[in-house]
């Protein structure tokens, strides 16, 4: 399904130097024309499209499409909002590489 040692936004995988330690996954449903809201993430997700269009925004400006069948390694340390611009819910499955005892997500505040 994936096979990349880059995330999104074309930052590197370096797994010895994120010290992660625990695996996380979850299954994320998106109703039509809602968002994750602003966040970020402190080490790797990877994600897979079961259902559905996402289109991520970045704080950066950057803006990328995902359509059912499309994996990718989402960005590390940046903030961003995942919306489903599609017409049925958006469902992904989501894998969290990360540091026992971190939040998964940090909410961006206003």
């Amino acid at each position: 399904m994936l096979h990349t040692d880059t995330t999104t936004v074309g930052q590197g995988l370096d797994f010895q130097q994120l010290k992660c330690n625990e695996v996380e996954m979850s299954k994320v449903v998106i109703p039509p024309g809602d968002s994750t809201k602003w966040h970020k993430h402190l080490r790797p997700v990877f994600a897979s499209i079961l259902q559905g269009t996402l289109t991520v925004k970045y704080d950066n400006g950057r803006k990328n499409h995902f359509q059912t069948g499309d994996s990718f390694a989402e960005a590390i340390d940046m903030y961003h909002n995942g919306i489903n611009t599609g017409k049925v819910d958006l469902i992904i499955l989501a894998v969290y590489i990360t540091q026992k005892g971190e939040p998964l997500t940090i909410m961006k505040e206003n």
